[in-house]
């Protein structure tokens, strides 16, 4: 087998064009990541930011985080034109693969295969001005990766507090950050 940070490396990051996203960050890029808050810690240290595991561990820029988001908003194509997955992988990961099933977490409406869905959510994590069609991701440091294929938008929130730690539920912060970045990206526009 191939070792997870090298196949990583290999079929995402690189074809993708995700230049500074790192499963395992290298030590010249240590300076750059904030310090992490709540119970996740354990990413303050140096054995943290090399445990780089499928579930946790993966350190990237808002920049790169907005590009991978945009590739799957723009049906598999990079902001180059490279395309770089088909339109049926996307269909897959970006529409709901889990209807029928009981999904415990309310932050989601149904999962694709690798994105939650936000669905017809009200009062929802993503706002309420994305699309049924928007798809997304939430890290344990308390980010927000969002895309939606029916507005165009690519949204990544980075912070660096745990998520068990409720500072982005007790107040809807990143809802109201994506419902005002909707609203100023179509003030004056008609949908």
């Amino acid at each position: 087998g191939v070792p997870f940070a090298e196949l990583v490396q290999a079929e995402v990051l690189q074809p993708f064009g995700l230049h500074d996203s790192f499963v395992h960050l290298p030590a010249d890029a240590a300076g750059r990541v904030a310090r992490r808050y709540g119970h996740g810690r354990i990413f303050n240290t140096e054995y943290g930011r090399r445990l780089g595991s499928p579930a946790a561990g993966m350190f990237a820029t808002a920049r790169d985080l907005v590009r991978l988001a945009s590739i799957f908003v723009r049906g598999g194509l990079t902001p180059e034109g490279e395309q770089v997955l088909s339109g049926a992988t996307i269909l897959a990961m970006t529409t709901g693969q889990t209807e029928g099933l009981p999904v415990t977490d309310e932050m989601y409406a149904a999962f694709g295969l690798g994105w939650g869905i936000k669905g017809e959510t009200l009062a929802h994590t993503t706002g309420d001005l994305v699309s049924a069609r928007a798809f997304f991701e939430v890290g344990r440091s308390g980010c927000l990766l969002l895309g939606d294929p029916s507005t165009g938008i690519s949204l990544a929130v980075l912070a660096n507090r745990d998520l068990a730690t409720g500072w982005t539920s007790a107040v809807p912060r990143w809802g109201r950050l994506a419902n005002a970045i909707v609203a100023a990206v179509f003030a004056g526009v008609e949908r």
